[in-house]
């Protein structure tokens, strides 16, 4: 495991204005011509321009590429894309790399690429974090980059695959991007009638492709290469088609809002359900929500997934980035700080002296600070404001109803529902029940029979909202104990309080009395204003934390039938550290997405998309380390499989 939040970028030598890797001796393309080459041995063998003109509305087509360098291939794939009639079909195009390459050499290529594509693609290309990227270009283009040992992250990507583009560094010099497991984990995704080709006609390629059902031959190859391969799995390729049905979302929160959002860009309706009477609940009340990674001082699957939820937010979210100064008061803390500094890079958090903090800040600060430039913060309620606007005509909201129950009838979910008429007395007006072929439970805390497994832990929260600032020179959010905000529209917001397994939603003079004493330890008093006294209004909130206070997304499973599973071993005796099978006993379109803790306005979003394309049957890299059966799995010493 690489002990660091990023990988590093690829080394790129240009020699005749053709690029070179250093590090595996290869050019990425012929001197000759590399947009000619391109074209002949993938699109053309391929044959994409004339299976597009079979596509159709809400149809996917998803090319995978071993080795996206340059994205030449990718570039000239969408430039034909666009040429051709889609007809409101959508590209996924999945790509594997180690090494990025950066962006100025990526810009040197010469072919002529859809400017506002290109626009999209420098904005979006990603820091070279370890997992996927997914890069919404258009409406209908999605690159789903995935940075990492293909060897260690094929075996993750579920996607249903028409065209695969086998396009590492020559087998003879880099021989992991030409393995026989590689061939095995991609052809397990080729659909019936799927095609591949490649630039190599190495015999250890060609059986190995054979050895997996491939039909493979030869072709003629570009300028001085006589030959190459082209391989189809058996078959009459049809192109594929995913029905969208209505998703009943049970859950109006931060998560249940961020996946109705998800869904709504795939023109997916959404009815969403909530026992509150209104949308967001407590956190309608709050103005000023942070924006940051959650990182650890090892990196984790877990703190990179953290990592990679932040830059997903930074580039398809606005937001105020004020940037974040945590405060460093004593040695300890220096520590850790320079420790996480050296795992990252300047761009994501970097030390900066007393002085600096209080150019950054904007007040008079005594202490070094970890400066994480592109935090921030949003306001929840503005934010989702825009949501509700864009909601399609097919979309339903059921605010103040209970679901009592969730039972399985033939090929769609019932559920049992009764109105609140006052939420606090829980006053019971009528009964009625819904009909839903996809369920979401975003529920945050509230206790589910569906969910009890998970022990979805309560954590109360409580902040203070002041109508009247105590200082308006603060420029950036800083933190200690607590952390407050810079004051916005009148309003300043100094949070939070955490304590596990409450769920008391009155206001405590306690917390409000700690949160006081935590905003005068980091506001210097000469810069403070009369106090706000009674203009200060306490909010309270419930957050949903897990045992490893990570999220859970995912489809959810059969419950007794994962016991079973997790105690069958050939001896009686449970097994350790590995199984033999993958679990695959899910309850049919049955899914879950909560436990966000502190971090939901951040983590949510990607989150949401992963969901999304769980539920539409999109290219994504299967998250474990946030699937609903990994605590089963880990209480029973079993290492998850996929």
């Amino acid at each position: 495991m690489n002990n660091s939040y990023y990988l590093p970028m690829a080394e790129i030598e240009w020699r005749d204005e053709a690029p070179y890797s250093p590090e595996f001796g290869d050019i990425y393309w012929s001197k000759s011509g590399g947009e000619q080459e391109k074209t002949h041995v993938f699109l053309d063998a391929n044959e994409l321009a004339a299976r597009w003109q079979k596509l159709s509305d809400m149809d996917q087509f998803v090319i995978a590429e071993t080795g996206f360098g340059f994205g030449l291939n990718f570039f000239l794939t969408t430039k034909l894309w666009r040429s051709k009639s889609r007809n409101g079909a959508v590209l996924h195009y999945v790509a594997f790399e180690k090494h990025l390459v950066p962006m100025p050499d990526i810009e040197r290529i010469d072919i002529d690429i859809d400017p506002a594509l290109l626009t999209e693609f420098r904005r979006q290309y990603p820091d070279p974090i370890p997992g996927p990227h997914y890069l919404w270009l258009a409406n209908d283009i999605c690159l789903t980059l995935i940075i990492g040992d293909i060897k260690e992250t094929v075996t993750d990507l579920s996607a249903n695959i028409d065209a695969l583009f086998l396009d590492g560094f020559s087998p003879s010099k880099n021989e992991s991007m030409w393995s026989t497991s590689l061939y095995k984990s991609l052809a397990s995704m080729l659909r019936v009638g799927a095609t591949l080709s490649t630039y190599t006609v190495a015999g250890h390629v060609r059986r190995g492709l054979i050895e997996q059902g491939v039909s493979v031959s030869k072709i003629t190859g570009f300028g001085s290469k006589a030959q190459m391969l082209k391989g189809q799995v058996p078959g009459v390729w049809q192109p594929k088609n995913v029905q969208r049905h209505q998703v009943t979302i049970i859950g109006a929160g931060l998560a249940g809002l961020t996946c109705q959002a998800a869904l709504m860009r795939r023109d997916i309706p959404v009815r969403l359900v909530d026992v509150k009477p209104n949308r967001l609940g407590a956190v309608e009340q709050i103005p000023q929500l942070a924006i940051s990674p959650q990182l650890s001082l090892t990196p984790t699957p877990q703190s990179r997934f953290s990592l990679s939820a932040f830059e997903y937010f930074k580039k398809n979210q606005d937001y105020h980035r004020c940037g974040k100064l945590n405060l460093l008061v004593d040695d300890i803390a220096v520590e850790k700080a320079n420790k996480l500094v050296k795992l990252g890079n300047r761009s994501l958090a970097r030390i900066v002296s007393a002085s600096q903090a209080s150019k950054i800040s904007g007040l008079d600060i005594k202490h070094e600070a970890l400066f994480f430039p592109d935090a921030g913060w949003i306001d929840p309620k503005q934010n989702f404001s825009n949501t509700e606007a864009k909601a399609c005509d097919q979309n339903e909201t059921c605010l103040s109803t209970i679901v009592s129950s969730i039972t399985k009838q033939k090929d769609t979910w019932l559920l049992s529902c009764q109105t609140a008429v006052d939420e606090t007395k829980q006053d019971i007006n009528s009964s009625f029940q819904l009909s839903a072929e996809t369920v979401v439970f975003a529920t945050g805390s509230l206790p589910s029979d569906m969910l009890e497994p998970l022990n979805i832990l309560p954590v109360r929260g409580q902040c203070l909202v002041s109508k009247s600032p105590r200082t308006t020179n603060l420029k950036t959010m800083l933190s200690g104990e607590a952390s407050v905000f810079p004051s916005s529209n009148g309003l300043q917001t100094v949070a939070s309080t955490y304590r596990r397994n409450s769920t008391d939603m009155n206001p405590s003079a306690e917390d409000a009395t700690w949160l006081g004493k935590c905003y005068e330890s980091l506001i210097p008093t000469s810069q403070m204003t009369a106090s706000a006294g009674e203009k200060t209004e306490a909010v309270v909130g419930i957050r949903a934390t897990t045992r490893d206070r990570t999220p859970i997304v995912g489809q959810v499973p059969d419950w007794q039938r994962l016991q079973a599973y997790c105690d069958r071993t050939p001896h009686g005796r449970r097994r350790k550290h590995k199984t033999t099978e993958v679990y695959t006993d899910y309850q049919p379109n049955l899914y879950v997405m909560t436990g966000f803790g502190s971090h939901g306005l951040t983590q949510s979003p990607l989150c949401a998309e992963i969901l999304a394309r769980m539920i539409n049957e999109e290219p994504h890299v299967k998250p474990y380390y946030l699937s609903p059966i990994r605590f089963a799995l880990r209480d029973a010493g079993i290492k998850p499989r996929h």
